[in-house]
């Protein structure tokens, strides 16, 4: 999420370097790679190489949601039924001690990010 808002601030359309994307937002480098390669492969980014290469965002940043972007890094089973807190033998059927105050936060927290575009949260 972070890398796609600072393309959003700062690419201005641009490539922005991996590295400078890394730097300025102290995520280590080989991990952001991995990330924004899953990301280009969907189409959210793109990439380009040579002396101007760098990534930069594939759409609008209006045309797309946080929520989007979490699920296409964490998958399409984002905070589903497993445990909160770990247990194995824990799920909606057979819920732990703080599932039920979990399910009302995880709702809003699904609200918000499916509600959020990348505009509204940078300066478009």
């Amino acid at each position: 999420m972070q890398a796609v808002l600072y393309l959003s601030e700062h690419g201005n359309g641009r490539p922005v370097l991996l590295r400078d994307i890394s730097a300025n937002l102290k995520i280590p480098y080989h991990f952001l790679s991995k990330v924004m390669q899953t990301l280009n492969r969907l189409g959210y980014v793109h990439s380009a190489k040579g002396i101007n290469g760098g990534f930069a965002l594939a759409m609008s940043p209006h045309s797309f949601t946080l929520i989007d972007i979490v699920r296409s890094i964490d998958g399409e089973h984002l905070m589903g039924d497993a445990c909160l807190i770990g247990f194995a033998d824990k799920n909606c059927e057979n819920p732990c001690a703080v599932h039920d105050a979990w399910e009302k936060s995880k709702h809003t927290l699904l609200q918000t990010l499916s509600k959020k575009t990348i505009a509204e949260l940078t300066n478009h």
